[in-house]
């Protein structure tokens, strides 16, 4: 279970399926007159907003205000994709000698670029890991390339159709990019406990090699001392206390040195 929620990918496509859901049928109020600029659609950018800010939150810095500006950002990029395209497939492009279907395709291949750089921005704020190159270019291609299902709502008259994917696969995308972050941290709780490759913990003067079982033991009681931020028992205090924690008799056997 902790694989699967500590797997950035995985979790922010589900929580992206969730939220263009809730895009579609809870979409709020609006302000202004299509095709003209506007503010469409509020709580649509705002489900999609919490996701981000969740992202930015947990994967990023863990505060408040990292959170804040991912959610504002990717709200302010849902708003500038939705104008962008009422623009490019309307006024901009109305006497152009272009097919109504193609200037569909284009606004959403520019709309879901730039929606998808906008949310990126907002994550990367706190979270170095994504200020690549590679990342940007992919957040961007994959936000251009779903954004062209914005043809499909002539067909199906639903949103559904192109938020849910959409946002699924952004969030996927960018939760790829946090993935290293999250092996490092990793790395480094399992360096803070003491424990290294050869079955070893050292931090309470404890020695295990070879015995998963005790290692397991071992760490978790060391696990639970750093979680409260000091050793509620000493070393050989402990050792006395607990039957498991004895040396054996035979040379054989794991020795722990207290």
């Amino acid at each position: 279970m902790a694989l699967r929620v500590n797997n950035p990918a995985a979790l922010l496509a589900a929580l992206g399926v969730v939220s263009g859901a809730l895009g579609t049928h809870v979409q709020g109020i609006g302000f202004g007159a299509a095709p003209d600029p506007g503010i469409y659609m509020v709580l649509t950018g705002v489900w999609f907003g919490l996701v981000m800010g969740f992202a930015a939150w947990r994967w990023g810095t863990a505060s408040v205000f990292a959170a804040a500006v991912a959610f504002v950002a990717t709200w302010i990029g849902w708003e500038t994709a939705v104008n962008l395209a009422m623009q490019i497939d309307g006024p901009w492009l109305r006497d152009a000698a272009i097919a109504r279907g193609s200037k569909t395709y284009l606004a959403g291949f520019a709309a879901g670029a730039v929606g998808a750089l906008l949310t990126w921005s907002g994550v990367a704020a706190s979270a170095p890991v994504l200020r690549c190159g590679k990342a940007v270019m992919r957040v961007a291609l994959t936000g251009a390339v779903f954004g062209l299902l914005l043809r499909a709502i002539d067909y199906f008259d639903s949103g559904v159709v192109l938020l849910v994917p959409w946002q699924a696969a952004v969030a996927a995308m960018i939760g790829l990019h946090l993935s290293p972050q999250c092996d490092r941290g990793r790395r480094r709780s399992r360096e803070s406990t003491g424990v290294s490759s050869g079955y070893t913990v050292n931090s309470r003067n404890c020695t295990v090699r070879h015995q998963p079982e005790a290692l397991e033991r071992c760490w978790s009681q060391d696990l639970m001392c750093m979680r409260l931020g000091k050793f509620i028992r000493s070393p050989t205090e402990t050792q006395a206390a607990s039957p498991a924690l004895r040396a054996p008799s035979t040379n054989n056997s794991a020795s722990f040195s207290g």
